[in-house]
């Protein structure tokens, strides 16, 4: 790669090596575009070499581990509970699937105690710290991996206790209900995806990162509505329970101005709640 611009004092190929970043280039790119956006997502190799054995790659690649069947949340909760306290304010515990300080950020506004637990914290530990509200936050991979956490918000969420559920967490908490998930064939990645509320048929863009959604067709088995749609392809963005306060969204609402209502909302049940 030749750099060209008067200022510059490297190239992008010295930059990225630098950053340990691999490049691709003499590819078909166009080709490749084509068969992802045939195929979806798909497990592959890249191989960085002079000369490259074509048969030990394709070897290779049957040797690939399903990502969707490794437990990455397991690597990117806390090890062990963090108290975030303030005086006299009512207690939230928040399972860390692998969450965005963003959600503890926007907690924490709020003027909240927050108790932040390993996605495996049992639900009898959790009630112990006499939380008056529940978040289970966003996080990696398939949510169905999460065992643990689908059983424990089984439990959590018999109780009268305020339950809300971000990104991974709502698939959890639709999971625990008795739905189903499955995986989107490309995902919803970006900044500006339409969701629109299924009340009042407002529309909201917001911010996204996911690949598995709830499937709808389980969702009719339980007790939660559709809360919100995506406008694009209208599969489900958000879920709320009948009766209870227990609710998830597959959006983040701390990536949008006009979602901030969402967690508003959740901090007037947890006052309801406080213990």
């Amino acid at each position: 790669m030749k750099s060209s611009h008067w200022t510059n004092n490297k190239t992008l190929n010295d930059w990225l090596h630098e950053q340990k970043i691999p490049c691709i280039e003499g590819l078909d790119t166009r080709e490749l575009a084509k068969k992802l956006r045939t195929e979806g997502t798909m497990l592959g190799i890249l191989k960085v070499a002079k000369k490259i054995d074509i048969e030990k790659v394709r070897k290779k690649l049957k040797t690939i581990e399903n990502i969707d069947k490794k437990d990455l949340v397991k690597e990117v909760t806390t090890e062990k509970p963090i108290k975030y306290t303030f005086w006299n304010s009512p207690n939230i515990v928040l399972i860390d699937c692998g969450m965005k300080f963003g959600i503890l950020r926007n907690l924490l506004a709020r003027d909240v105690n927050v108790i932040r637990v390993p996605y495996d914290y049992s639900s009898k530990r959790i009630l112990k710290l006499k939380p008056s509200g529940i978040v289970i936050s966003n996080g990696p991979g398939n949510p169905k991996i999460c065992e643990k956490t689908i059983k424990n918000v089984e439990k959590l969420i018999e109780t009268d206790l305020p339950v809300m559920g971000l990104c991974l967490g709502n698939l959890i908490l639709a999971l625990a209900a008795g739905a189903d998930t499955h995986r989107l064939k490309f995902g919803h990645h970006g900044q500006n995806y339409p969701v629109i509320a299924s009340r009042t048929k407002r529309c909201y863009i917001t911010g996204q990162n996911h690949e598995f959604v709830i499937d709808p067709k389980t969702l009719k088995g339980t007790d939660f509505d559709v809360w919100f749609k995506n406008a694009n392809d209208r599969t489900i963005e958000g879920i709320k329970h009948k009766q209870k306060s227990l609710f998830g969204i597959q959006f983040r609402p701390e990536d949008s101005l006009e979602c901030g209502f969402i967690y508003d909302n959740f901090i007037e049940e947890v006052k309801k709640c406080q213990k």
